[in-house]
């Protein structure tokens, strides 16, 4: 019975409830449902966003260039597809790791241009500004945040220099890899020893190339240029009251053909730029200028070979 009176009262509850009593649909009900937490955006990467517009203005420019009467637009494309790939890169909270944003932002159509020779210079004015603009940030900052600075320096003037000629291979960047972070004298020594090593190798390469070769005269300026380089970073070194490593007395080149010898000489100028981005990222604030002039040189060595650009020179690809 009790059973019985307890269904009876709930029911007339129910009933209640759907006659005349409060309902949960009710439009006298009011309120705003809570949001929904969101997480503030994390902070830009100090300097990322000034970088990025010059990145952007000579991204235009090179875009303007392509689109001009006789330009190479192939070669331009690739040079602006670097910038866009720098775009991407800035537009993450940490852009030292080279992950890019997933959607990397859209580039606008350039104004088209009278001449080809007005566009090129506009293409070169535009990535000498990038280039000043991030050489003083790298002096300014230390560490990864050095390297990666200096490496758009270094990208700037690469693109520069290879305005007046066919762009052949782009070194992509690999995500998540960075420079190596050492002592000053650790990182100096390695960069000092890749010269070294360079010197000894275009020096075997050039015994590998007939009297008559058209690469003898390419290899032996880069030899002059590579020397030239190394004994100023020895005087350096002594200047700094230390003792400059001799280099090894010998090093291990493989042996090359004619059409080998290019490739292999690449290889050994990359890896004085790679160590140069470690001296960058390395260096104390009264060493760091010289580690950001010498990576720009590295990167911009292998012009003549037509060795290619970076994506990010220095930084292990």
């Amino acid at each position: 019975m009790r059973r019985r009176s307890f269904l009876a009262t709930a029911a007339a509850s129910v009933a209640l409830l759907g006659s005349g009593g409060c309902r949960l649909d009710d439009p006298t009900i009011r309120g705003t449902p809570a949001a929904a937490y969101s997480p503030p955006p994390p902070p830009p990467y100090p300097g990322a966003e000034a970088v990025a517009a010059l990145e952007s203005i000579a991204r235009t420019a090179l875009l303007a260039a392509a689109g001009a009467p006789g330009a190479d637009a192939a070669s331009m494309g690739k040079l602006a597809a670097i910038r866009t790939a720098h775009l991407a890169v800035l537009a993450t909270p940490e852009p030292t790791w080279r992950r890019p944003a997933a959607t990397p932002s859209a580039a606008p159509a350039p104004a088209p241009a009278a001449t080809l020779d007005s566009a090129l210079a506009a293409a070169s004015t535009a990535l000498d500004n990038l280039r000043v603009a991030t050489v003083a940030r790298a002096v300014a900052d230390e560490g990864l945040g050095a390297a990666l600075w200096a490496s758009l320096a270094a990208s700037a003037e690469q693109s520069r220099l290879w305005l007046a000629r066919p762009v052949g291979s782009v070194a992509p960047a690999v995500p998540g890899r960075v420079v190596a972070v050492d002592s000053d004298g650790v990182a100096f020594d390695l960069l000092l020893e890749r010269y070294h090593e360079t010197v000894y190798g275009l020096s075997s390469l050039l015994g590998y190339l007939p009297a008559a070769h058209t690469l003898r005269p390419v290899l032996a300026g880069l030899l002059a240029a590579a020397r030239s380089r190394r004994d100023a970073l020895t005087a350096y070194d002594r200047a700094a009251s230390a003792t400059p490593s001799p280099g090894a007395g010998a090093y291990s080149v493989p042996a090359a053909g004619p059409d080998q010898v290019p490739a292999v000489a690449g290889a050994l100028l990359r890896a004085v730029t790679a160590a140069a981005a470690v001296w960058v990222a390395s260096a104390p604030p009264d060493r760091r200028a010289r580690a950001v002039q010498e990576l720009i040189a590295a990167a911009s060595s292998g012009l003549p070979l037509g060795s290619g650009v970076a994506e990010w020179p220095g930084w292990p690809d």
